[in-house]
């Protein structure tokens, strides 16, 4: 019976003495794998954001520039000069009465 406890015992340990490099070694493949996945998964992320908001901005200034394209359309075209009008009366304009000229001041005081 001792013989079976110390068996128990030492059995496991027994499997820990042998080459553990492989074991380490997927271990850290695999830590190595998470990380990789891990990161593409964030710098994919990042990616599709710095895509949307490059397309949203494009996007905008489409949106504005057709905008403004038809709002410059809505301005009403510059009226048309119209000709000019002939005077009605074509006589040479006088005075209404003849009178004589008048005397300054200065002449009057000599």
């Amino acid at each position: 019976m001792r013989w079976v406890a110390w068996l128990l015992v030492f059995t496991p340990l027994a499997g820990c003495e042998g080459d553990t490099s492989r074991v380490v070694e997927e271990k850290v493949r695999e830590q190595v794998g998470d990380f990789r996945r891990r990161e593409e998964e964030k710098c994919r992320k990042a990616l599709l954001e710095e895509a949307e908001r490059i397309v949203d901005s494009v996007l905008l200034m489409e949106a504005m520039a057709e905008v403004a394209d038809s709002l410059r359309n809505l301005q009403p075209a510059r009226p048309v000069k119209p000709p000019a009008l002939v005077p009605l009366d074509s006589a040479e304009v006088k005075p209404i009465f003849d009178l004589p000229p008048r005397r300054s001041t200065a002449d009057t005081a000599q």
